[in-house]
């Protein structure tokens, strides 16, 4: 299984369907399922998206007050939408 940011785990969440689980556990899991979905099993690939998540999930799409006007997938994002 991905590994996923202990911070970062509804971001993809709210990338992909608009909202997050509320529950801290179901939101690591539906994350995991979700790379482990789209990303290669390779080390390279999924370090390279842990880090991604991470610094995504840091600087922009903050639960509390996320920066959606300057993010760059606001055009993709469900939850901007």
């Amino acid at each position: 299984m991905a590994a996923v940011p202990s911070n970062c785990t509804g971001v993809l969440e709210r990338v992909q369907n608009g909202l997050e689980e509320k529950n801290y556990n179901a939101s690591y899991r539906e994350a995991q399922r979700m790379i482990d979905s789209e990303i290669p099993a390779t080390f390279d690939a999924r370090i390279r998206a842990y880090l991604l998540l991470k610094r995504h999930g840091e600087e922009l799409c903050k639960r509390a007050k996320p920066k959606c006007e300057i993010c760059p997938i606001r055009g993709v994002c469900a939850f901007v939408k």
